[in-house]
């Protein structure tokens, strides 16, 4: 027997077996879905810059050792608009507004504004400090000429005030190093930190805004806790809006239930384990990984429309559901496998990077494919041995165009080969022409 044979004989007999043992294979299933999904709540999401390379790289040494010295460089800047700055009303709300941002906002490191830099300037000889948080003009003269030694003094001008009169930044810097320990050492800022750091700053806003005090934000850590919070909303969005495709396209193609339901289950239960997977090694979603759910489960779903599309058409020829699975998992088991182990060694084409979110993406997304690929061969069978499936054709009329679509195809390029090469050549290098104008950016 040639080894072709060999394997599809044996996936044949794995169907049977399946088949035979429906309930202690699921029983199986599930005990290895709850331990890759055990970790699963402590999955996280990292945006940080220093989450692109690896803790070790001598760069991100370098990095955190700036940090020890110098402190974290990164500011969220609130801009405060008003009509008259210098009006007595507003520049006692002004610091009332900085004293709230310095008790209420977490992981503050300190924060900078007119209110407590020092106007330094010289008169009569002599050197004057000034400064609002501990003295403030007592009338509209000292407040004039406050006023206008703030707009000579370049420390004011263009880094607390603008030039129109009508804007004052606040700067408030983040902490270099996150308040919890991971395996008892400090660990950078990371972005859940931002994210509280940026939510608390906004919930101190939300007091003072109004027409005549009007505040806008801007600075690294509100791009970073945006981006967090697009992961965050955009990763279940996207994995819902694939179910939703991916259940209208079933639907007409197989016009059946269970060919709607079993799919749904196999590729939902990958995905979950697979984030388990993740959680397990600490390795954090990224605007990469992002992908990932719309990845696997379009993945997942070729390879249950592959078994299933077999399965009903031998279950409707002669009814026998046992013989109907192992044919099915006869012929589509080592096509479903090669597909699969191609295109997880492909993705691992990425682990060889040092940017750590695109290796992870890599990492994963080939676990992802095998993990698909063994919840297919193993939970669709075991789950259609256990359900009634009529075995009256109710929707391979959709399969049937399908396949004849594609047997067209197939002609077309058999009958008229030179003019689909000559086609297909000039795509090719029109796309390469167009590919070597590619920009590279990480902004």
């Amino acid at each position: 027997m040639l080894l072709s044979q060999r394997i599809h004989k044996n996936f044949a007999d794995f169907g049977a077996l399946v088949y035979d043992w429906p309930k202690l294979t699921l029983l199986l299933a599930s005990l290895i879905t709850l331990l890759l999904c055990f970790s699963l709540p402590e999955l996280r999401i990292d945006t940080s810059n220093e989450s692109n390379l690896d803790a070790e790289h001598p760069e991100v040494m370098a990095y955190k050792a700036f940090h020890d010295l110098y402190g974290f460089e990164e500011a969220a800047v609130l801009i405060v608009k008003s009509d008259d700055l210098f009006k007595r009303e507003f520049l006692l709300k002004l610091a009332d507004f900085h004293q709230r941002l310095e008790m209420d906002v977490v992981n503050l490191d300190s924060l900078k504004s007119m209110i407590t830099t020092s106007l330094i300037y010289g008169e009569d000889q002599e050197l004057v400090v000034e400064d609002l948080a501990l003295s403030f003009p007592e009338d509209e003269q000292a407040l004039a000429a406050f006023k206008l030694r703030a707009m000579q003094n370049s420390a004011f001008r263009d880094s607390f005030i603008s030039r129109t009169e009508d804007y004052t930044s606040l700067y408030l810097y983040q902490r270099a190093y996150s308040p919890t320990l991971r395996n008892g050492e400090k660990q950078p800022f990371t972005s859940m930190d931002q994210h509280e750091f940026m939510q608390s700053i906004r919930a101190v806003i939300a007091d003072y805004h109004d027409d005549d005090f009007q505040v806008a934000i801007s600075g690294g850590p509100m791009i970073g806790d945006t981006l967090l919070s697009r992961i965050a909303m955009e990763t279940p969005l996207f994995a819902g809006l694939s179910n939703v495709v991916i259940i209208l396209l079933l639907f007409l193609l197989f016009r059946r239930l269970s060919a709607i339901v079993l799919p749904l289950i196999i590729i939902n239960i990958s995905l979950a384990s697979l984030f388990g997977l993740m959680a397990f090694f600490d390795v954090a979603l990224s605007s990469f990984s992002q992908i990932l759910p719309s990845f696997i489960l379009t993945v997942g779903v070729c390879d249950s429309v592959h078994f299933l599309s077999h399965f009903y058409m031998r279950y409707e020829q002669h009814g026998d559901k046992k013989q109907a699975i192992a044919q099915a998992m006869s012929h589509t088991g080592m096509p479903m496998m090669l597909t699969s182990l191609t295109t997880a060694v492909g993705m691992l084409s990425f682990a060889i990077t040092e940017i750590i979110p695109i290796r992870a993406l890599g990492i994963f997304a080939a676990s992802g494919v095998i993990i698909v690929w063994f919840y297919t061969i193993v939970l669709l069978p075991a789950l259609l041995s256990l359900i009634t499936i009529n075995p009256a054709s109710k929707g391979l009329g959709v399969l049937a165009k399908s396949q004849n679509l594609l047997l067209a195809l197939g002609r077309m390029g058999w009958n008229h080969p030179g003019k689909v090469i000559t086609t297909f050549s000039a795509l090719l290098i029109a796309a390469i022409i167009k590919s070597s104008k590619v920009d590279f950016s990480s902004d």
